[in-house]
Formats: C-alpha cells, sequence, structure tokens
C-alpha cells in the first residue's frame, strides 16, 4: 500500500485538527475576554456615569459589581455545557447562543435611550452571554486537550489570549473613552459575531446524552459536577 494510501485526510489529521481548535479556541477566549463591560467599555461606561450623567462615586461602584453578578454563575454554565445537549451537541449551541446574544445586546445599548438603569441593565445581560461563551470554550478546550494529550499547550493557549485581551484593554479603552458609546458597542457587536465564524469552522461533536445515568442518578451527577464547579471557583478566589 502507498504512503499516499496510508495517509489520514487532512480533516481527520490529529495534528492538524489540534492547530485548527488552538487557534479557534484561543480567538475565542481572546474575544469573550475583551469585549466585556469590565474591560473594553470600562473606561467608556465610567465616563458616561461620572461626566455625562453625573453620578457620585456609590453610583459607579454599584453599577459594576450589580453588572458582574454573572460571573457567579459559571459553575451553573459549566454544568449546564456539560450535561445538557441542545440537538445533540453540548457546546456549539451554547457558543452561538452567547455569541448572537452578546451581539444583540451591544447593538441594542446603541440605540436605546441612555440611562442609568438601561445601561445596568444590558450589562447584566451582556456579562451573561460572556460568561456562558467564555465558560463553554473552557470546557471544549477540555474536551480537546484530553482528546489529543494537549491540555498543557491549550491551557497556554488560554493564558495568552488572555493576557493579550487584558493587555488592549488600557489603550483600546482609553481610546474609546473619548469617542461616543456608540462606536463600543459597534467594535463589542462585531467581536462577538466574528466569535460565530469560529464557532461554525468548529470540527462536528459527536452526540452525547444529557446523561449517561438515568432518572435520579443523572441529576445526582449534575449536582455534584456543578457542586465541584463551585468548591473550584471558591479555592481560587480564596488564593487571588
Amino acid at each position: 500500500m502507498s504512503p499516499s494510501q496510508t495517509a489520514s485526510p487532512p480533516g481527520n489529521d490529529p495534528a492538524a485538527r489540534l492547530r485548527r481548535m488552538s487557534v479557534l479556541i484561543g480567538l475565542g477566549i481572546f474575544a469573550t475576554s475583551l469585549v466585556n463591560y469590565n474591560r473594553l467599555a470600562r473606561l467608556p461606561l465610567r465616563s458616561i456615569i461620572k461626566d455625562d450623567m453625573g453620578l457620585p462615586p456609590e453610583a459607579m461602584a454599584s453599577f459594576f459589581a450589580l453588572a458582574g453578578l454573572a460571573s457567579y454563575l459559571k459553575p451553573l454554565a459549566g454544568a449546564l455545557s456539560d450535561h445538557v445537549p441542545i440537538l445533540g451537541t453540548r457546546r456549539r449551541p451554547y457558543l452561538l447562543i452567547s455569541a448572537f446574544g452578546g451581539a444583540a445586546v451591544w447593538t441594542a445599548t446603541a440605540f436605546m435611550p441612555r440611562t442609568y438603569d438601561n445601561l445596568l441593565a444590558m450589562m447584566i445581560v451582556l456579562n451573561v452571554m460572556v460568561v456562558l461563551g467564555n465558560t463553554t470554550l473552557g470546557g471544549l478546550l477540555v474536551d480537546c486537550g484530553q482528546a489529543h494529550g494537549a491540555t498543557g499547550r491549550l491551557s497556554a493557549v488560554k493564558v495568552t489570549a488572555m493576557n493579550g485581551a487584558m493587555l488592549m484593554v488600557g489603550p483600546v479603552g482609553g481610546w474609546l473613552a473619548g469617542r461616543t458609546l456608540g462606536v463600543t458597542c459597534l467594535i463589542g457587536a462585531t467581536m462577538m459575531l466574528s466569535l460565530v465564524a469560529c464557532i461554525l469552522r468548529l470540527p462536528p461533536e459527536e452526540p452525547r446524552r444529557a446523561t449517561t445515568e438515568p432518572g435520579r442518578a443523572g441529576e445526582l451527577s449534575l449536582l455534584r459536577q456543578l457542586r465541584s464547579r463551585v468548591a473550584a471557583l471558591q479555592i481560587g478566589r480564596a488564593h487571588v
């Protein structure tokens, strides 16, 4: 048999698949890390609350505290993505919900009346979408890392993408603070929609049941997973 007959098709080459997944996961982590209210929009929002609305520091502190509450839903988002498939798959549907939902929130923010309550409501929903997408990407990273024995490599990609987003927060946020909020909304919506292109290029996922255990046992499996994620989140915060 000739080498050309034994070679894996390009789409099934494990090394090529891993490289592709590394790029897609890295781009997704970068987008969801940068586009959130507390990164891309932090300085523009602070400028609006302080200068345009003339509100005191206490109002600004309350704004960012309430907008960030969805971050505590990460264990729930991870458990849903792990155990509750949509149309037979666990990752792609949640990522699409996150991308389209985030883009819709940014678009609505650009056109709605600019009041404190409206901005707060939009940023709370935006954070829910971003948390869902970022957490699902983390699950996808674990799946791919275990399948290819490359968890460390993919974790390095994740850290690099997150640090790259953090480096851009200051200069980009400062530039946006001097522009109308519509510019920030346009960039945020564009980045979330660009995530759709990455999602659509993900390799097909093998269908999986919502749980591998019937009835009460399946519910307990989901609860155990949720408790483990909560514990991990608490440990992580304790070491910050």
